[in-house]
């Protein structure tokens, strides 16, 4: 029994030693997700491990360094949705890439009207953060919803911005914003990046294309 314990103990000391090496190398990296920007599919609070050991594939979550001073900086952890000579586009809220339409490989959120009835009941049994859902007009609200908090017994509208957004006009010069964008093709070591959760994210549409020396990994904890 003793010789047991001692076999697990040497077993632990040892990953526990080889986690400590690969972090300091940079092999790994722990973070928690501090936003909502990618839900449902990976929730606030989430703990997640990355690396730069494997290549990241098209779709993959992975990790970067934002570096556009506009926004707060640091590591973000977003969708890879397309790499260069790709040609994005948004249109009405849908992503297609090369003329092709992606959002059916996802599970996504995007933003819907409802009213005080679907309200209260995101609230009481969805558990659905109050301060995630805005009023726009009497009786009426702007919520984040994916296809978990659909309730038949309750209208819902999808909301798609017509208006153009100044924060990405800035970026690419056109008229564009969240839910219709592009087509733009990705330059040269360059990505694009997007949040599953699409009216609620600070990705490529805001900060700009992201330069591949500032890619850092990709995703390998929790598996999506």
């Amino acid at each position: 029994m003793r010789k047991n314990f001692n076999r697990i103990l040497i077993i632990m000391s040892a990953f526990v030693t080889l986690l400590f090496v690969a972090r300091a190398l940079n092999f790994l990296q722990t973070f928690i997700i501090p936003t909502s920007g990618n839900e449902p599919t990976l929730k606030a609070g989430t703990f997640c491990i990355g690396t730069n050991l494997l290549k990241p594939k098209k779709f993959d979550f992975v990790i970067y360094k934002q570096v556009n001073t506009k926004f707060e900086g640091g590591f973000y952890c977003q969708r890879l949705v397309a790499t260069e000579n790709d040609i994005i586009q948004i249109k009405n809220g849908e992503l297609y890439i090369n003329d092709k339409y992606v959002d059916d490989k996802f599970t996504l959120s995007h933003a819907y009207v409802i009213d005080s009835e679907y309200y209260n009941w995101l609230i009481l049994n969805k558990k659905k953060d109050v301060n995630s859902i805005y009023e726009i007009k009497e009786n009426h609200y702007l919520a984040q919803l994916n296809e978990n908090d659909f309730n038949k017994a309750f209208k819902r509208e999808r909301y798609i911005n017509k208006a153009e957004d100044t924060a990405i006009s800035k970026i690419y010069n056109k008229p564009w914003n969240a839910d219709n964008f592009g087509p733009i093709k990705v330059p040269k070591n360059k990505i694009f990046l997007l949040g599953d959760n699409r009216n609620a994210s600070l990705d490529s549409r805001y900060i700009g294309f992201v330069d591949l020396k500032n890619l850092h990994g990709k995703l390998i904890f929790p598996i999506r």
